[in-house]
């Protein structure tokens, strides 16, 4: 709102005060955006004409996301902040549906470690003696058995 004196002189010596009250209409678009936005423990250096950021989260639920406004009267929404998912999330603020800030969140995936793997330890002589033993015995068991089933079986039956 501007106000201006016009002085204005007549032809009998009079001047005569007009004054003005020049009301103007701001666009509704020029205070319609954030001051300031900060998400708490990540850097996005905010600038309020950039409409787009990038961060990556550890394994966070939620952010904590503060915000200036330009003007008392803009409403300001925030949608999709939280149970973010394994891979890219959005994250909308609408001031009032003039301006849509969106944050792309990323999340990082924890990937464990394969616990290292416990050497093969070295048969002792003597376990190498019972092995060779075990594998003997069953050798013979099954050689025994299978010829038993062809030749004394047979035998037995008259065949």
């Amino acid at each position: 709102m501007n106000l201006f004196f016009l002085f204005v002189k007549t032809n009998n010596m009079k001047i005569l005060i007009i004054m003005l009250l020049l009301i103007t209409k701001v666009n509704a678009k020029e205070i319609n955006y954030l001051e300031d936005l900060t998400i708490e423990n990540y850097d996005i250096n905010f600038n309020k004409n950039i409409y787009e950021y990038e961060i990556t989260i550890n394994d966070e639920k939620n952010l904590i996301i503060n915000y200036t406004l330009s003007d008392n009267s803009v409403y300001v929404s925030v949608e999709g902040n939280g149970n973010f998912n394994k891979s890219h999330n959005i994250i909308n603020i609408n001031v009032n549906n003039t301006y849509y800030y969106k944050i792309h969140v990323y999340k990082t995936i924890q990937v464990s470690h394969i616990q290292e793997i416990e050497e093969l330890k070295e048969i002792t002589p003597l376990k190498k003696e019972i092995v060779k033993i075990i594998i003997i015995t069953i050798s013979s068991s099954l050689i025994f058995g299978f010829y038993y089933i062809m030749f004394i079986n047979k035998k037995v039956i008259g065949i």
